[in-house]
């Protein structure tokens, strides 16, 4: 059994796991995009300043691992705000597919 806590420490490191390995693969190719945005993918969004809500924007908008990773984080918060008569497994399977 997992708590809200255990799940979300889990996508969050799941995230920065995915952009590390992408982030080695661009600087072979001498592609620096994901160079010091570690905080930007960590952070809650609510706390990031506005320019760097411009800046994760913009690198979400480039179609990396990194933005897919993170958005199916992102997307998994509405599993704990949900209130419905249903199973967790039943919620688990909805937001999966």
């Amino acid at each position: 059994m997992h708590d809200k806590f255990h799940v979300a420490k889990y996508l969050t490191e799941a995230v920065d796991q995915v952009r590390r390995a992408e982030n080695k693969d661009l600087q072979t190719h001498d592609d620096d995009r994901l160079t010091g945005t570690r905080q930007l993918w960590l952070y809650n969004t609510s706390n990031l300043s506005p320019k760097q809500r411009r800046r994760l924007a913009a690198i979400k908008r480039k179609g990396l691992k990194t933005a897919k990773a993170w958005a199916i984080e992102e997307k998994f918060r509405w599993f704990w705000r949900r209130v419905y008569p249903m199973s967790a497994r039943d919620l688990f399977k909805q937001w999966y597919g």
